[in-house]
């Protein structure tokens, strides 16, 4: 059959037996056979479908990068080696080697996923990166649709590139901490803000997601200074939400 390999679920271990049977039966050379732990959750109990999304279509539609997904799951039953665990699908391939796969049960931690990729975040172009972002601004109703000028992609690689600092993934973070005035500014009072700022708009027309806002610096001896920005990170408005 030309199969060398055979790696599945340890919970096939009781079958080997029979399947080396039937290698043997039909004449076939048998294959190596590599029986991997199982994911656990984090109190220890077996991931069931039933329970936890375990679909990586579900990841990706929460705006993991394939970049991290595979590097995370590498990590749950195989060591790189040393202290290394930000890695490409390219150097784990040059790196693979079966006697530094885990035995022990690795645990599914998100926190530890959001971790790793951010960190691929941060690794990927700024460009590309912008346009893998671009679909879950349009879908949280910052743009109206994903052809923008070249004057909007440059403005939102802008957030984008505040926001990875610190984004676990493209769908949550970035909607949930970048702020984007986009509300009927004539009916806005000033708010104010405990870093010590107030906010005012610059016009008094609906903003689009880009729009400039002014800050106004309380300041009790000198003269307010006004400046321009396109976007706020919202823990900067004392967690207000858009």
């Amino acid at each position: 059959m030309e199969i060398t390999h055979v790696i599945r679920a340890e919970e096939w271990i009781a079958s080997t037996p029979k399947h080396i049977q039937l290698y043997k039966a039909f004449g076939w050379e048998e294959p190596k056979w590599y029986h991997m732990p199982l994911l656990r959750n984090a109190d220890k109990s077996k991931i069931s479908k039933r329970k936890n999304p375990v679909s990586l279509n579900y990841y990706v539609e929460e705006g993991y990068l394939k970049e991290g997904l595979l590097n995370f799951l590498a990590l749950m039953g195989w060591s790189f080696g040393g202290d290394k665990e930000i890695f490409s699908l390219e150097e784990m391939i040059e790196n693979f080697s079966f006697d530094r796969i885990s035995l022990g049960g690795p645990v599914f931690d998100l926190v530890k996923l959001g971790w790793v990729n951010n960190q691929h975040m941060k690794l990927k172009d700024l460009k590309e990166l912008t346009k893998l972002a671009l679909p879950y601004f349009v879908k949280a109703g910052y743009y109206e649709n994903e052809d923008l000028s070249d004057e909007e992609f440059t403005k939102l690689m802008r957030i984008v590139e505040i926001g990875r600092e610190s984004a676990q993934t493209l769908k949550a973070h970035f909607i949930q901490t970048v702020f984007l005035a986009r509300f009927n500014m004539s009916t806005l009072f000033p708010v104010v803000i405990a870093s010590g700022f107030h906010l005012f708009p610059f016009r008094t027309e609906k903003l689009s997601p880009t729009a400039p806002m002014v800050l106004r610096k309380r300041e009790s001896r000198s003269p307010p200074s006004y400046f321009q920005v396109e976007a706020l990170p919202a823990r900067l408005l004392g967690g207000l939400f858009v």
